[in-house]
């Protein structure tokens, strides 16, 4: 059977030897040498593979043995990587030291991650859907739905911006708002779709207007002056059409702290809600036609009983 030496350097994977009290590097594999170069001899574990300036909190050189290895997982800020661990105590060169053999499983930590943010983005979409099938009326179903996008993106703000029947003002129809946060619902009533050119040129271009920091946008442009004073540092918006691409809206999140990288979610969401607002304008349409004649717009039976019980309420007593 060949020496410890021969095993390891054989074996492929990262994997080094140090001194159990003074914990200077003893053996590095060609693997380790790939990640930390090869300038390690004489200098303490510590240094080498944490780049710490003294002994990890985390060591585990006591709770190590001889019969067998101690398992464990640890993400390495050095070198932005995720290992899984075996250490255990050997003899090197006739003095007892610790080996540790590290298994790179940073693939298959982004892959877990990818597929539970995937998982998130999916169970998120049900939650929207199920929420605005749950609003018959039309009434709450858009305040639900903004409460799970703003939670999903840990957002400040999630708020639903119309456009005028026109087409040249805009206005904040929902919005959702997270604890200690102050609304800005009034602060946005029928504003000139024109204050928004920047963003519809990029709606165009890119089906998105993000802004990651908004301090390096122009101080003096009227985007800086309208979202500085509402607290937004960065945001994320995408628009809302309908039929011949007709901008009929925006949906959008302020502050967004978690899932950034997700707009797919969000371009998934608007499908939502261009169909909640083509619902609501239906109910509407509906309400109208039940009180008036759809063909000359004077009212009907219901009408006439309606406005009738009205003037004999307002009747003075």
């Amino acid at each position: 059977m060949g020496s410890l030496r021969d095993i390891l350097d054989n074996l492929g994977e990262i994997a080094y030897v140090c001194d159990l009290e003074t914990y200077e590097m003893l053996y590095a594999s060609k693997a380790l040498e790939q990640v930390v170069g090869d300038d390690w001899k004489g200098k303490p574990c510590y240094r080498v593979v944490q780049d710490e300036q003294g002994p990890c909190d985390f060591c585990t050189n006591h709770l190590l043995g001889r019969d067998a290895f101690y398992s464990w997982t640890k993400y390495n800020d050095a070198y932005d990587r995720s290992y899984a661990l075996k250490d255990k105590i050997v003899d090197w060169n006739g003095r007892p030291a610790r080996l540790e053999i590290a298994f790179d499983m940073t693939d298959h930590r982004d892959q877990l991650l990818g597929l539970e943010t995937q998982l998130s983005v999916q169970r998120t979409l049900v939650r929207c859907a199920q929420t605005l099938s749950r609003d018959v009326s039309g009434q709450n179903g858009l305040d639900e739905l903004l409460s799970v996008v703003g939670e999903f993106y840990d957002a400040d703000r999630a708020y639903l911006l119309e456009s005028s029947l026109n087409g040249t003002m805009i206005s904040n129809t929902f919005e959702w708002c997270a604890d200690g946060v102050e609304p800005q619902i009034d602060e946005l009533q029928e504003v000139p779709l024109s204050s928004f050119e920047r963003w519809t040129d990029s709606f165009a271009q890119t089906g998105v207007v993000r802004i990651a920091d908004l301090e390096q946008l122009d101080h003096d442009s009227e985007e800086y002056q309208m979202l500085a004073p509402q607290g937004i540092k960065s945001l994320f918006v995408m628009p809302l059409y309908e039929g011949g691409g007709i901008i009929r809206g925006m949906l959008g999140i302020d502050n967004p702290r978690r899932n950034i990288d997700q707009a797919e979610l969000l371009r998934s969401v608007t499908y939502f809600v261009q169909n909640e607002l083509e619902k609501r304008q239906l109910l509407d349409r509906l309400g109208e036609l039940s009180h008036a004649d759809g063909l000359t717009g004077v009212a009907n039976r219901n009408g006439y009983m309606e406005r009738l019980a009205g003037l004999a309420d307002s009747r003075p007593a």
